[in-house]
């Protein structure tokens, strides 16, 4: 029995590992996605300003790395990767803790690190499987070894779904607050950051108040590591944020496309 279960773990990794090689090659560097474009008209003093966003499926506009702010960078760590910084590629304390999880039928794998989700995205590998986890680590390690971590969280805060058809964290303020991911405070950043377990159940326009008490555990976790002071953590609580926009025309077609999708 153990000599049989020895050998299938040995093939599933060797299969895992020969998988991940010759189908899985992420280039961050080059990635080809879908990115929104934007129509400016001039003003009557000749200064350009955004008409409309023209997009498929999905709205998405690239911000650098320099562009996203601090507080935004934090909060998606704070809540989703805390080791972000210090791990490989994969945090082998929650994986292991996920595995055991899963063996006991408590759950799905879970455990995954930024740069897991990151390669979930990237390659579209959604189902649940132990071969299709391993596939995800060794991935992952692939990546961390090619591409600093500042990249890796400026692709993943990029291609990221934060619900109502955009993806990035520069659509998502465009879409719930009418700004740029640049103009946010911490309080705006953690209500992003937030949407990300479930971009259905935390979207801020269709469900505000499991979005609040979302950023409350988001600002929380940023107070509770370091990464904000107590008076900006208590500011913040204060200032929960709430979209701008009761519904924008950007986030209205969008349904639209969807309802005609099911037709």
């Amino acid at each position: 029995m153990i000599t049989t279960f020895i050998i299938v773990i040995t093939a599933i990794i060797i299969f895992a590992v020969k998988t991940a090689k010759e189908d899985i090659s992420i280039d961050l560097r080059s990635l080809k996605l879908d990115l929104t474009s934007v129509i400016y008209v001039n003003d009557d003093n000749g200064n350009p300003q955004q008409y409309q966003q023209v997009y498929s499926t999905e709205t998405r506009v690239w911000a650098g790395y320099d562009k996203i702010p601090k507080a935004m960078k934090d909060a998606i760590v704070a809540i989703e990767d805390k080791r972000f910084y210090s791990h490989p590629g994969v945090d082998f304390i929650r994986t292991f803790g996920a595995t055991f999880n899963y063996m006991l039928g408590k759950g799905s794998y879970g455990g995954s690190t930024i740069t897991q989700q990151l390669v979930k995205n990237l390659t579209n590998k959604k189902e649940i499987s132990p071969t299709r986890k391993l596939i995800e680590i060794i991935s992952a390690l692939d990546v961390e070894s090619k591409y600093s971590k500042d990249e890796i969280l400026e692709t993943y805060l990029n291609v990221v779904n934060f619900g109502g058809g955009t993806n990035g964290v520069e659509a998502a303020a465009n879409l719930y607050f009418g700004k740029s991911i640049s103009e946010c405070d911490i309080a705006e950043c953690a209500c992003i950051a937030g949407i990300t377990q479930n971009p259905t159940q935390f979207n801020p326009l269709l469900n505000p108040e499991s979005n609040k008490r979302r950023q409350q555990i988001v600002i929380t976790a940023m107070r509770d590591q370091g990464l904000i002071t107590d008076e900006d953590y208590n500011l913040s609580l204060i200032h929960i944020s709430e979209p701008t926009r009761l519904l924008s025309i950007s986030y209205a077609v969008f349904c639209l496309k969807k309802k005609k999708k099911k037709k």
